[in-house]
């Protein structure tokens, strides 16, 4: 069984999920956060279970915040740090996932700079020169979830340059925030608090 933690957003101004979290944070890691929580159960019993996080560059952008806030402020609100810090959070949550339940398969991936739809509206439409096209994104995704004999923790990232662009490997090219196990239990602690969802 694997579960893709994959639901993917950049937003174009300030908007709340219909439970009152922004709405990046909510579609990029609050969601796939409570479904794999409604899940464990099945995945602990299921041999081989893997769940794949997928995060992005943007994690290098996220930061560490004493009061971990879901919600920002519309006064305040800055549309890109949100969507970096989201990405970071799919990093953290996919390390404390393998230390919390190590009977799950937990790894991730990024796709690199890609030309997908995630950009349309954000301003980035006149930089797809630079990207790779969406399939060659998808690879390093879909070898985090089929690569046999994979440890917890491996993250794939395009081999090319900064992990621009390129074939999937595995990468050690992560901000070391994103390693912070400290951070990354209090994180997990805030998601449990937002969604209800503990385990």
């Amino acid at each position: 069984m694997c579960i893709r933690d994959r639901v993917s957003t950049q937003s174009t101004g300030y908007q709340l999920s219909v439970d009152g979290f922004e709405s990046q944070l909510a579609t990029n890691h609050l969601g796939p956060f409570a479904l794999t929580g409604r899940l464990i159960d099945l995945l602990e019993s299921t041999p081989n279970a893997r769940v794949v996080a997928v995060s992005s560059l943007a994690a290098w952008g996220g930061k560490k915040y004493d009061t971990i806030d879901f919600k920002g402020t519309q006064a305040t609100y800055d549309r890109n740090q949100f969507y970096y810090d989201s990405k970071l959070a799919n990093q953290l949550f996919m390390d404390e996932l393998a230390r919390r339940h190590p009977k799950i398969v937990s790894v991730g991936a990024h796709p690199g700079i890609s030309n997908s739809n995630l950009h349309s509206g954000t301003g980035s439409g006149s930089m797809t020169w630079a990207m790779q096209d969406s399939q060659m994104g998808c690879l390093p995704i879909l070898r985090a979830a089929v690569e046999e004999g994979i440890a917890s923790s491996t993250y794939y990232a395009p081999r090319g340059a900064f992990g621009i662009f390129g074939f999937p490997s595995d990468s050690s090219y992560r901000p070391s925030l994103a390693k912070n196990s400290e951070y990354g239990a209090a994180y997990w602690v805030a998601s449990e608090e937002a969604t209800g969802v503990k385990y």
